[in-house]
């Protein structure tokens, strides 16, 4: 079980309802309540329901875009391709509309958000406003570098170019549209890719300019991380609004769609921003509309068990969608009204109890596939993660919930709460929801007129501005004496002063050197912290000084000159650090620096990383305790002193700087390497290949073909010099204009250095694996294989989606193909990898990428019997489970069977199809079979893959594969839990072939990545998954028609077993050319570079012939 603790954000502040929002119940503000995303909905349509919006208890509506481009029936996502930073007609409605459904809402108490789109404009002229066109307005950098903050907020998202927001005039005109919605009566706005816009610490002054605008609630759609200094950033960023956690909520939606529910109770919230200033979902409109369908085919139940584990805490607001009619991209369309589902009773309950516990806390528990939000005083939700009726007993957290009998406000059965427990019967939905009687919101909307002054300040004391606690304490001590009033762990209690946490040291109570905040056992920045007298304590640990917000040093702070963020005055040497999610490295510590202060004193000094909280200082064996890192006060063995310190008035000169990219490699001549060189260099020499270069400070532009011939290879050198040293860079390429194939035996497979079908005469392993499935999951999946089971390994990036819409998502690759039997049964294992993303758009997202994300095909041809083969179309005329005839994978490699399920294990009836009489495929039921295969997945990188090698670069041409150039190892690309790996147990008998069938004559299997009705790639190689991947989709230009066309299969399976026994007939060919080199192949296609007596196909240039090698 987890438990958190949270509170109200302040207890100073009261609540007021209008008549409207009372007579409903809902809340004043909006992160106070959840929201209705009436995605598409328009504005009419919206005012209509708004009475059944109220009565469900949403506190505000969000609309979808107005800032033109989309009309009624449009796509949906031409919204997100604004014409300008204004208000225009468009599906959702026209500015009148807007202040009527404005007004008509605040009757009711409900409050209106609007999206707002503010990262770019359409590109196409004559769909963006020409103001746009001048003034560099538009940048255009290039696509993004999601490892990279910079690129992040100064890139381009798709074929749009990145609207300027360091510009005073384009957050003038963005001030303006918050300025003109406002005086719709909107309250509030919903911010798309705010990741993407900088913040004032990165010299952009965008949200401090737009949020400015009084009487604006704010949020920011912030997926994943925002790059850089995550935690600081997402802080600085709630200076401004309140931030989405799609991290957290994928990870609630994955496991209630597996039936289980989220073991934690947070994502951000858990330690780096504040509960009131967090937006949750269970779905976006991205989920659910755009290409990779994360949740289009998830259940609304699921949806909605996901929904009311994050909708009913205290402080942060939830979002729930009304779902289009429609369920692709583009047949969403806008101004078409979505669901009214949100007015179930599992919902409106839900809503209740969030808006009845307004400022009362919550505390999260999750056990046996259930979770219970409590709420202090008031009541529970309680969710089954599998959403099946049944009873129920899960802790009452923290003893939250009122002792007493209940009535589920959802199903009407009845629960008994105890201090400890609460037990009853869930309903069909999964959803109960318990409140008890007479329960308000907490503040008291009519608070005491003579509420008890704050109190004084005391010699010592200090502040915590953190949120999370209800009642937190200080528990405070030096090396002689305990310094709280009580004497007893843990310690005294802290009042409220000034909208924060107080405590003062004790009269006759000596200065504490430690102290732990805390409640219970939640302890903040992890538990003992330095005592800094009269410091705000933050709620990681780190802390500011109580009444001097200026950062401008006093008489008293020591200047230290340099780049440096630590200065230190003890007699150690050498520095450990590390952060709240940066763990410390234990094989060695940095040495620190020596620098003179400007009061005489020498200082150790060192430059610590962005996100550091903790150090220790050490010498040899010796070594302080744990430090509370500071950059404002001088540190000691003990950590702070009182003495401020201020790095940088006279900095240290650096050498310059010099970086190549790329940074050497193979290079077509047409491509340009870029050298950048900062540091104010007095000299720069350069030379490429012999030739001298002129290089300036900045970005330099070297075009190959000036300096090197198609096939040279040379060596590009760089020095830079300053007053404070030189710099050397060097780096070696090798130009190469044309892509030579590596020769591939017709009829064969394509053997590289990367891709290979059954590698050293490997067939597989003769022996059981263990597999065990659990609600789809395969146990240990990761550990079951061996290179010595490897019967074909492909690469990374060798499907459609990584040469044409790397936006697309799931990602289905597969990689490398596994393999081994016994007498029952055939095993195979599959490692997907997920190495596509879209740079110029969100960038990695493995979450939604899993293949298990949707309901997808998985794939698996079989060569069972060498005397038959079927082209593997429904009655010759189309793909398997394709409608009105749609093409798919057609095999002319020998192919006999084919056994299709879903991505998502448990979904569907999987079949296993074989030949007709006719050599089609059907589905009689003599033809196609009942599946009797077992199957799941595991997350992860088997543990005998030490390389993931794929092309370096996205859209490439796919003849790229069939040679060795370009390939890069891409393991460390992201973490190995972004891959997936599936693995299989097939019943001989469903195969219709035995144990010794397989050791003596052999099987043959290959995988096929299907998406759409076709495949886009497969393991083994085949060249006809890519003959149509640069051509468009007839669906969606932006993608391959790899998804829709036909797939004419010609290469070989991978052998199980045995090689393929078929025999090679006589063949006649024209002689070979005597100057040309002989290459042998056994009659199983196998290239034999040293062959013994016996029969082989030899090849002289573009001639075989039949031969007998004595």
């Amino acid at each position: 079980m987890l438990k958190k603790f949270i509170s109200a954000a302040a207890l100073a502040m009261t609540v007021s309802m209008s008549a409207g929002a009372a007579d409903y119940g809902l809340p004043e503000s909006i992160q106070d309540g959840n929201i209705l995303h009436c995605f598409d909905w328009s504005c009419t349509q919206i005012e209509q329901e708004l009475d059944n919006i109220a009565k469900a208890g949403f506190g505000a509506v969000q609309l979808s875009p107005m800032q033109g481009n989309c009309n009624t029936n449009a796509e949906w996502f031409y919204a997100y391709m604004p014409y300008d930073f204004s208000l225009k007609g468009s599906g959702v409605g026209t500015k009148a509309q807007l202040t009527s459904l404005c007004a008509a809402a605040h009757e009711r108490g409900i409050k209106v958000i609007v999206d707002v789109v503010a990262n770019h404009v359409n590109q196409a002229s004559g769909y963006h406003d020409t103001w746009w066109d001048s003034n560099g307005r538009v940048r255009w950098n290039g696509g993004i570098n999601y490892g990279n903050r910079y690129s992040i907020t100064h890139g381009q998202l798709g074929d749009y170019g990145d609207v300027n927001s360091e510009d005073a005039q384009v957050q003038a005109r963005a001030k303006a549209f918050v300025e003109e919605l406002k005086s719709c009566g909107v309250d509030g706005i919903r911010w798309d890719a705010a990741k993407h816009i900088g913040l004032p610490s990165e010299g952009c002054n965008f949200w401090s300019t737009v949020t400015s605008v009084p009487g604006m609630w704010h949020y920011g759609e912030i997926l994943d991380s925002p790059g850089g200094d995550g935690n600081a950033l997402m802080k600085e960023y709630t200076k401004y609004m309140s931030v989405t956690d799609n991290g957290y909520c994928d990870g609630v939606r994955g496991a209630v769609n597996s039936g289980n529910v989220p073991s934690g109770y947070g994502g951000w919230s858990v330690s780096t921003i504040a509960d009131n200033k967090v937006v949750y979902w269970a779905e976006s409109h991205d989920d659910y509309s755009n290409e990779w369908q994360a949740s289009t085919h998830i259940s609304q139940a699921v949806i909605d068990r996901t929904w009311a584990i994050v909708a009913c805490r205290n402080g942060a607001s939830s979002l729930y969608f009304s779902r289009p009619a429609a369920n692709t991209r583009t047949t969403i369309k806008m101004g078409v009204k979505g669901s009214t589902h949100f007015t179930s009773k599992e919902i409106a309950a839900i809503n209740k109890l969030r808006n009845t516990a307004v400022g009362h806390a919550d505390y999260f528990s999750s056990a046996n596939g259930v979770v219970s939000v409590t709420r202090k005083d008031v009541g529970a939700a309680i969710i089954k993660g599998n959403g099946q009726a049944g009873n129920v007993s899960i802790a009452n957290g923290g003893g939250y919930c009122p002792a007493g009998s209940y009535t589920d406000l959802v199903d009407g059965g009845t629960f008994t709460v105890t201090a400890t427990t609460i037990s009853g019967r869930v309903g069909s939905t999964g959803i109960a929801v318990l409140i008890k009687d007479g329960s308000t919101p907490n503040p008291d909307p009519n608070p005491d007129p003579e509420p008890t002054p704050d109190p004084v300040d005391g010699d010592h004391y200090i502040y915590f501005d953190g949120t999370s606690f209800t009642q937190p304490q200080v528990w405070a001590w030096n090396d002689t004496d305990n310094c709280t009033s009580t004497g007893v762990w843990g310690g005294d209690n802290m009042s409220r002063k000034d909208n924060m946490w107080y405590w003062a040291v004790p009269a006759g109570k000596s200065l504490p050197t430690q102290i732990i905040i805390h409640e219970g056992d939640n302890k903040i920045g992890g538990g003992d912290l330095n005592y800094v007298d009269k410091a705000t304590y933050h709620q990681d640990g780190t802390f500011t000084v109580a009444g001097n917000p200026d950062p401008t040093p006093g008489p008293d702070a020591v200047t230290i000159p340099g780049d440096y963020n630590i200065a230190y005055s003890g007699s150690h040497t050498n520095i450990y650090y590390w952060g709240a999610t940066t763990p410390v490295t234990w094989e060695g510590a940095p040495a620190m620096e020596t620098a003179t202060g400007s009061d005489g004193n020498t200082y150790k000094v060192y430059k610590l990383p962005e996100g550091m909280n903790n150090v220790i200082f050490k010498t040899g064996s010796a070594q302080t305790k744990d430090l509370t890192y500071t950059s404002e006060y001088i540190m000691n063995d003990n950590g702070a002193t009182s003495t401020r310190v201020v790095f940088g008035s006279n900095p240290v000169p650096a050498k310059p700087t010099v970086a190549i990219s790329p940074n050497g490699g193979t290079v077509k001549g047409s491509a340009n390497i870029t050298v950048t060189i900062s540091g104010n260099p007095t000299a720069v020499t350069a030379d490429f290949n012999g030739k001298a270069l002129t290089l300036t400070q900045g970005s330099n532009a070297i075009l190959v073909s000036s300096y090197l011939n198609d096939g040279q290879t040379g060596t590009l050198t760089v020095k830079a010099v300053n007053d404070a040293g030189e710099t050397n860079a060097e780096a070696t390429f090798t130009r190469t204009d044309a892509i030579v194939p590596v020769p591939v035996p017709e009829g064969d497979n394509l053997i590289t250095d990367y891709y290979k079908v059954n590698p050293d005469g490997q067939f597989g392993t003769n022996r059981t694996v263990n597999m065990s499935f659990s609600s789809a999951k395969a146990d240990g999946a990761l550990s079951h294989w061996t290179a010595k089971d490897l019967i074909a390994q492909g690469v990374a990036r060798d499907v459609a989606q990584a040469m044409k819409g790397n936006h697309e998502r799931p990602v289905v690759d597969s990689y490398a193909l596994y393999a081994a039997y016994d007498n029952t049964n055939l095993y195979l294992g599959v490692q997907f990898v997920y190495t596509i993303w879209d740079l110029y758009g969100e960038g990695k997202q493995p979450g939604e990428s899993k293949p298990y994300n949707m309901d997808g095909r998985l794939m698996i041809a079989f060569d069972l019997d060498p005397t038959k083969s079927f082209d593997g179309y429904i009655d010759g005329t189309k793909g398997i489970w394709n409608d009105d005839n749609a093409p798919g994978a057609k095999f002319a490699n020998g192919v006999d069977a084919v056994w299709m399920g879903s991505t998502k294990p448990g979904v569907g009836t999987p079949g296993f199809f074989i030949s007709t009489p006719d050599g089609h495929a059907s589905y009689d039921a003599a033809y196609c079979k009942t599946s009797t295969v077992a199957y799941g997945y595991a997350d992860g990188l088997a543990s005998c893959i030490s390389n993931i090698w794929g092309q370096k670069e996205f859209n490439f041409e796919p003849e790229a594969l069939e040679t060795n150039n370009g390939f890069v190892d891409l393991k460390d690309e992201i973490a190995e839990s972004a891959h997936t790996f599936y693995e299989f147990r097939i019943p001989l008998s469903l195969l219709g072939v035995t144990e010794e069938y397989i050791r003596t004559q052999g099987i043959g299997v290959q995988y096929l990545d299907v998406y759409g009705s076709s495949p886009v790639g497969g393991t083994p190689y085949d060249p006809a998954f890519f003959d149509n991947v640069k051509n468009d989709y007839s669906m969606d230009p932006s993608s391959s028609q790899e998804k829709e066309d036909e797939d004419i299969l010609t290469f070989m399976p991978a052998r199980i077993g045995a090689a393929n026994t078929s025999s090679v007939g006589d063949i006649t060919v024209e002689p070979a050319d005597d100057d040309a080199p002989a290459v042998y192949y056994n009659l199983q296609g196998m290239r034999v570079d040293n062959p013994a007596n016996g029969i082989y196909i030899m090849r002289k240039g573009s001639k075989a012939t039949k031969v007998m090698v004595r």
